[in-house]
């Protein structure tokens, strides 16, 4: 046997002790496959979606060309976060003429509520998730059907009209109306315009960090305003009552000079309180911490947890 066969005859016996690569390269899809499927179905159903997976693989051989030179840079950029807050569970399908979104509020009784104005003389409209405990009474209520099997309980009148009802059967809702021509069919068209929502985030934008024992409390917040100035508003209240605001509006700035969140403010009286603590926090970003005494409104203002990016696009908007 020459050389080259005896050579040629070692390859042979080689590849004849080597493991059957296909039924390697199946097992390693396989398990590969099914990471990847477990992961895709752990996230979907994190996101309340229940779904039938199935990951086809392609393999394909292609001759590789090396890159030439540097790689290119690759820019990637972050998504904003959403403004942490409490989700809508309903939304209004319909609005009277002119009205435009105002506020949005997290009240101290848990109730998720929407407010909408307009010009001048416009009505002023209000809808509402109630809190769990909440109860809306009235002396003289007007059963009214909201649609097959559901009733409302309307009381008021053009002047000032608020209507309850439950359109599931167990979640509260409110619209109360001031200045509304026809209240008690306008609240009645608007109640039954209700659909479902799950987007609208009531936001929250401020956490507490540190606050005195005798001022803590549950924490409603606001947003109010138009997309350019708006003020954010919360406050917790114990024996004594903690107020947070944060505008866009460029407040008065008079006392003391201290340094809070890295940045030069002030201390002195205030329109809502013998002491406030007022700082620009961010540029075009004032926050303003009042209800006590300057060294505790120091602590407080430099623990406060704010979000990032405070942006709200739906003031003034319908």
């Amino acid at each position: 046997m020459s050389t080259e066969e005896l050579i040629k005859d070692a390859f042979r016996r080689q590849a004849g002790r080597a493991p059957d690569h296909m039924r390697v390269l199946t097992r390693v899809l396989a398990r590969t496959a099914k990471r990847r499927s477990r992961a895709l179905l752990y996230s979907l159903i994190g996101a309340g979606v229940a779904v039938a997976v199935a990951v086809p693989i392609v393999l394909v051989r292609a001759p590789v060309a090396l890159p030439v030179g540097p790689a290119p840079a690759v820019r990637t950029t972050s998504p904003a976060k959403p403004l942490p807050g409490e989700v809508m569970p309903f939304q209004l399908g319909y609005l009277p003429d002119r009205l435009v979104e105002s506020e949005r509020e997290v009240l101290a009784d848990g109730s998720l509520r929407r407010t909408w104005d307009g010009p001048p003389g416009s009505p002023h409209l209000v809808f509402e998730r109630s809190g769990p405990n909440v109860v809306h009474g009235s002396h003289t209520p007007v059963v009214v059907q909201i649609s097959a099997g559901v009733e409302g309980f309307f009381t008021g009148d053009d002047t000032q009209a608020e209507l309850v009802w439950a359109p599931d059967g167990r979640t509260p809702l409110y619209l109360m109306s001031r200045s509304l021509p026809g209240a008690r069919d306008e609240l009645v068209k608007l109640a039954r315009s209700v659909r479902p929502d799950g987007v609208t985030v009531i936001p929250a934008p401020v956490r507490f960090g540190w606050l005195p024992e005798d001022a803590k409390g549950t924490a409603p917040q606001s947003v109010s305003g138009t997309a350019d100035h708006w003020d954010v508003r919360v406050t917790s209240s114990g024996r004594r009552t903690v107020g947070v605001q944060i505008t866009t509006r460029p407040p008065q700035m008079p006392g003391m000079g201290v340094v809070v969140r890295g940045k030069q403010g002030r201390i002195g009286p205030n329109p809502e309180a013998p002491n406030a603590l007022v700082v620009e926090y961010d540029t075009g970003r004032w926050l303003i911490v009042s209800g006590l005494a300057p060294d505790e409104l120091v602590r407080v203002a430099g623990t406060l947890e704010i979000s990032d990016g405070l942006s709200f696009p739906w003031l003034g908007r319908r």
